[in-house]
């Protein structure tokens, strides 16, 4: 089964597919339309082996060729990463982003702000054994950004993030209150984590 696909700033376009073999797993793969290999060919070059324990939901590439990867998993290329790990350019796993313990529960969607932090955001309640109900921020180096606070969170699943222009980020998914404020399955909050109470979409 082939999940979303994406673009790398170095002509990559990253591949997310599961499959079965004596379990489910998944992984991520790059096919380079570059002159070597050939265009649409797997890149071989790229080898995150053995891969995820479990599925990837996203992907995103950084400017510098790594490759963040979030989702169900609890290992990633054979070491302990719970939700979310990132690799190198060659697929080899960056040990310099180090989550912890990670999340306690699937990350469903994540967003790169342009100053290399991450939020992420799913059906966790903590990230790292703090209490993060459904969305957190990271660290380029993996560690819990704790000046990104939503107080009580999401009291149920976030499952889509994005990013506005102006650094505002949107949240989708299944909740009725973020941070105790109510809001139908659509919230915009601001910077720093808090709600942006300007936007208010009702009954969602």
């Amino acid at each position: 089964m082939l999940f979303p696909v994406h673009r790398s700033p170095f002509r990559r376009v990253l591949l997310v597919f599961a499959f079965l073999l004596s379990g489910s797993s998944s992984a991520v793969r790059a096919a380079a339309p570059t002159p070597t290999p050939a265009p649409g060919q797997l890149d071989t070059t790229f080898v995150p082996a053995p891969g995820t324990n479990d599925t990837v939901n996203v992907v995103i590439p950084q400017p510098d060729g790594k490759v963040i990867a979030a989702g169900r998993f609890t290992f990633a290329n054979g070491i302990p990463r719970n939700r979310i790990a990132r690799f190198n350019f060659d697929g080899s796993l960056d040990t310099g982003f180090n989550p912890g313990t990670g999340a306690d529960g699937e990350i469903t969607a994540a967003v790169l702000q342009s100053d290399g932090r991450i939020i992420v955001a799913g059906r966790f309640t903590s990230f790292n054994g703090l209490t993060h109900n459904g969305i957190c921020r990271l660290n380029a180096t993996g560690s819990v950004d704790q000046t990104f606070g939503l107080g009580n969170g999401i009291n149920n699943a976030a499952l889509a993030l994005a990013l506005q222009a102006d650094g505002r980020i949107i949240v989708g998914g299944q909740f009725s209150q973020v941070d105790l404020t109510q809001r139908f399955n659509l919230a915009r909050l601001n910077n720093d984590g808090s709600v942006d109470l300007s936007f208010d979409p009702g009954n969602g």
